[in-house]
């Protein structure tokens, strides 16, 4: 017995690929089934067994003719699919193949117009029955009858022709499909196929203007006003695109057609021309304006690279990269970039589109502009003003170190320029926020890049761009840091600007370059006593990068740690974690820095040490020690190093006692602050942490907020103490809002509670659950639980039916191998289920329930009884299954 071919679907494609989809789909599917033999579902039952299989591989083609008419249709099935199989295309099979097409198993159908199809040209005398299958109501049927014809070739164009007059809508699509199939062979068909596409192309111009845009309008209009639809003009026209490329008149026609399809079928051809002729692109032009924006990417992508002048493809690119269609867009910066136009003055005039833009066409003229290089140094004032009116995706990160927040305990200056930097990201976000409907701002990527591809030339203007705005001081940065070498020289003039942002942005970008010059090395140490604050923290995050592998940069970073500003202190001491640092270097600013007054160094030291050689045992007590510092920062950042501590150091004591390091995360659990009790949490799994003690104060934050609760069940599966207390906790849990967890809560619950019967009536309402992860992990779980997970049998059964669903139920059905009473309703009207898995598993279950299942013999005997007088097939193992249940079922005699 043979599975239906899936449905493959030709109306929506009335090109070449349709025909190629149709052989592909089916040459997958007759190789899946010639490997697996005709097998079964996940070994629950078999379509044919492998020594069936091998009787009808056997047989001589007349003994396989003779079982394409058995009454059978599992017989006519193999029959028909080894027929193909061989490739035997003598005049007896062909004329046996034609009758099969009208056979009432829709497989055999399917097989039978698939063979012909092989047969190309030997098929000639099935060719009126192919014809008259060309108009049947099944779509696939006409598809594959169309397919058998077109492989026929020049011996079928004339009886199609002759056909054709008094052929329905149906039998035309077909036709043409078969025409195409054909190509150039079915050139004499060419006049009915354009007759189509002219009958239903539009209404005829006006006296006075032959604009076809202005046809075509009409005909949209036409075609909604009148519900018409394009009937066989797609495949009309696909089909004379096939036959002859070199007729421009009718390609003209086609690409004047109402229907989007049809017009890009004619545009695409003409596009292909290798020499178009100036009335053509004038057409390929006009796509422009075109309704579909399918069509409009097609006209920017083949005009680009077509003959046009300069100035028309430029005019094009710029209505076209603010389209409303982003496929449109994206095709308009493609394009851009292959047509190498790229003057200053179309530069200039893409830039104004910046002015009203939205966020998404902006970004678009963006990334046009970062194709100009440094053509487009004139277009700054508007990429800086589209960027203040737009502002910034809060998400990104820019390239190069970032400045934390500056103290307000700092000098006037430095408070006034935290002030202006504040001030004019307050005016940025604000607009962003006006632009209802649209992304938080722009990326940073599209105006780093822009900005960078201004070049060596536009460093001054950037600086000073950087300090007008210093919202833009980061993306400045970033930019002058892509431009790379050639940026050098001007920044080391910018780091003795008079003005503290000019000197920061160039202190950021000179660091970022790499590899770092010497003679910029030299600056950056000059600059880490810069008297602004900025200028000395970028300093000191560019040298504690260089700090790995120059000793003058580890001194400068040494002497940055002794610097009036904690913020500067703090990036210091970061770098004492990298290479290049002695012992004694590291030992004395780690000492320094843990006992610093200012939290945020001290919490930089702890993150220092998590990842430098030998830190940690080094420091283990100040690790400890810290985690009941009074700044937050600092508790968290002591936690986030203890789950860097290696396990063993702790089981063999050489870091701490297990028992020590226990208690500071049992304390670090109930901290007042929930991001500590989370790093505290993290800890647990790191160490091993899984004692009786530690499970009691775990579980009580287990009624905090989502990332609390989330990481708190994490853990929760490892512990094997007493539960009981926890489950009480998890319950609830299993009905929470959040789906994340809901998937984690019955994962735990699962680990946590060791009394099956109740695990049982908390997760079999889970099966209910909407999120399929928590289904699935609830199904699984039940089926661990075996029999005693019998109530769940009903949900899991009809779990079966869903196809996210079928897999985990089934196997949960399999483990808990049972079922309860009350199900016999349901698994009895499952029996003859379509669904072979559902009634595999109706029959396998009632089995299961012996004499109390008595109520399902009638339907049991029903189907075997149909099975043996030739209606609903049953395979060896189906039959044996229902004989199986009748006899458990049925008392001893």
């Amino acid at each position: 017995m043979r599975p239906a071919f899936p449905p493959l679907t030709s109306t929506s494609l009335p090109r070449v690929c349709t025909r190629r989809l149709a052989l592909i789909w089916a040459l997958i599917w007759a190789l899946f089934w010639a490997l697996i033999g005709g097998g079964g579902l996940l070994g629950e039952s078999s379509f044919c067994t492998t020594a069936a299989a091998q009787a009808v591989a056997d047989k001589t083609v007349p003994q396989l003719l003779e079982q394409l008419e058995d009454a059978n249709v599992n017989a006519r099935r193999d029959a028909a699919y080894e027929l193909v199989r061989r490739g035997d295309h003598a005049t007896e099979v062909i004329a046996a193949y034609a009758r099969a097409t009208q056979d009432k198993d829709i497989q055999v159908q399917f097989q039978s117009l698939y063979g012909l199809a092989l047969a190309g040209p030997a098929a000639e005398s099935a060719l009126p029955t192919l014809l008259a299958r060309m108009d049947d109501r099944n779509d696939q049927i006409r598809f594959r009858a169309a397919d058998a014809v077109g492989k026929i070739g020049i011996a079928a164009v004339q009886p199609i022709l002759e056909s054709w007059p008094e052929g329905s809508t149906r039998f035309r699509i077909s036709a043409a499909q078969a025409f195409e199939i054909m190509g150039p062979t079915a050139e004499p068909a060419l006049p009915v196929l354009m007759a189509v596409v002219q009958e239903t192309a539009d209404s005829p111009p006006s006296a006075d203007s032959d604009n076809r845009a202005e046809r075509r309008g009409r005909g949209r209009n036409r075609q909604r006003a009148e519900g018409q639809d394009a009937g066989a003009a797609p495949y009309a026209a696909a089909a004379v695109v096939a036959i002859d490329l070199t007729r421009t008149e009718h390609l003209l026609r086609i690409a004047d057609h109402w229907h989007a399809g049809t017009r890009m079928t004619g545009i695409s051809a003409l596009a292909a021309l290798p020499s178009p002729a100036p009335e053509v692109l004038a057409r390929l032009l006009e796509t422009a304006e075109d309704d579909d924006p399918k069509i409009r990417e097609l006209g920017v992508v083949v005009l680009a690279k077509s003959q046009l002048p300069a100035a028309d493809k430029e005019a094009l690119l710029e209505v076209a990269i603010v389209d409303p269609a982003p496929s449109v867009r994206a095709a308009a910066n493609v394009a851009l970039r292959r047509a190498r136009l790229n003057g200053p003055a179309f530069a200039r005039r893409l830039a104004e589109r910046l002015l009203e833009a939205d966020r998404d066409r902006a970004v678009s003229v963006l990334q046009g502009l970062a194709a100009f290089g440094p053509a487009a140094r004139e277009s700054l004032p508007q990429i800086v003003a589209v960027t203040q009116r737009l502002g910034l995706a809060a998400a990104e990160t820019v390239e190069g170190p970032s400045s934390e927040a500056t103290e307000t305990t700092e000098s006037t200056e430095a408070g006034e320029a935290t002030e202006a930097a504040t001030s004019s990201e307050a005016a940025i976000e604000p607009a962003a926020e006006a632009q209802s409907g649209q992304a938080s701002g722009l990326p940073h990527e599209a105006v780093v890049g822009v900005l960078a591809g201004l070049g060596p030339a536009a460093v001054g203007d950037l600086l000073e761009a950087a300090e007008r705005h210093a919202a833009l001081e980061p993306l400045v940065a970033a930019a002058l840091t892509r431009i790379g070498q050639a940026a050098v020289e001007p920044l080391l003039a910018g780091t003795s600007d008079q003005n503290p942002a000019i000197r920061s942005v160039s202190v950021r970008a000179l660091g970022d370059i790499q590899p770092l010059a010497a003679v910029s090395l030299r600056r950056l140490i000059e600059v880490i006593s810069d008297e602004n604050l900025d200028v000395r923290m970028a300093a000191a995050a560019a040298l504690t990068r260089a700090a790995a592998s120059n000793s003058a940069a580890q001194e400068a970073v040494l002497q940055a740690m002794q610097d009036p500003s904690p913020t500067v202190r703090a990036v210091a001491v970061s770098a004492l974690g990298e290479a290049g640092f002695n012992r004694e270097q590291r030992r004395d600013g780690f000492r320094r820095a843990l006992a610093d007054a200012d939290p945020q160094v001290r919490a930089a030291a702890l993150t220092a040490i998590a990842t430098a050689p030998g830190q940690m045992q080094r420091n283990a007590e100040a690790i400890l020690q810290q985690t009941a510092d009074d700044a937050t920062a600092v508790r968290l950042a002591a936690f986030s190093a203890l789950a860097n501590v290696p396990k063993e150091s702790v089981d063999n004591g050489q870091f701490a006692a297990v028992a020590a390091v226990s208690e500071v995360v049992q304390r670090g659990l109930q901290d007042r602050e929930v991001t500590v009790r989370i790093a505290a949490t993290a800890v647990i799994p790191k160490l091993e942490l899984y004692d009786q003690a530690t499970l009691d104060v775990v579980g009580q934050n287990l009624s905090g907020g989502r990332e609390l609760i989330v990481a708190t069940l994490e853990v929760l599966p490892k512990f094997t103490g007493d539960t009981n207390a926890i489950v009480a906790r998890l319950q609830p849990l299993l009905a929470h809002e959040l789906s994340e967890v809901r998937i984690a809560a019955v994962t735990a619950i699962a680990a946590a509670d060791r009394e099956p019967l109740r695990l049982t009536q908390a997760l079999v309402p889970m099966l209910e659950d909407r999120e399929w992860v928590v289904r699935r992990i609830a199904g699984q779980n039940l089926g661990r639980q075996g029999s005693v997970a019998v109530a769940a049998v009903p949900k899991l059964f009809e779990l079966l039916g869903r196809h996210e669903d079928k897999d985990y139920a089934a196997e949960a059905l399999r483990q808990i191998d049972a079922a309860p009473v009350e199900a016999l309703r349901l698994l009895i009207d499952n029996l003859d289920s379509a669904d072979r898995r559902k009634a595999f598993y109706a029959v396998t279950l009632v089995a299961k329930l012996g004499p109390a299942a008595a109520e399902a013999l009638p339907k049991l005997e029903a189907i075997l009884q149909a099975d043996s007088q030739g209606g609903a097939a049953l395979d060896d193992f189906r039959r044996n299954t229902i004989k199986e249940a009748i006899a458990k079922i049925k008392p001893a005699a």
